[in-house]
């Protein structure tokens, strides 16, 4: 079954932090990918909510 993405990147967050100490670096690379596009997905979302108020700063 495919879950739909806001509860697959959910799922992918709750084990992010167990995957970052995991003993194989295959899966230990693929946890930090997921980290920082979490992080920057983050900041992006941010960014987008503050632009269209940016003109009156």
């Amino acid at each position: 079954m495919q879950l739909p993405p806001i509860l697959r990147r959910a799922r992918q967050e709750r084990f992010a932090e167990a995957r970052l100490l995991h003993p194989d670096p295959r899966v230990r690379a693929r946890a930090h990918k997921l980290f920082h596009a979490a992080y920057w997905d983050a900041d992006r979302m941010a960014k987008a909510a503050v632009e269209p108020y940016s003109d009156f700063g």
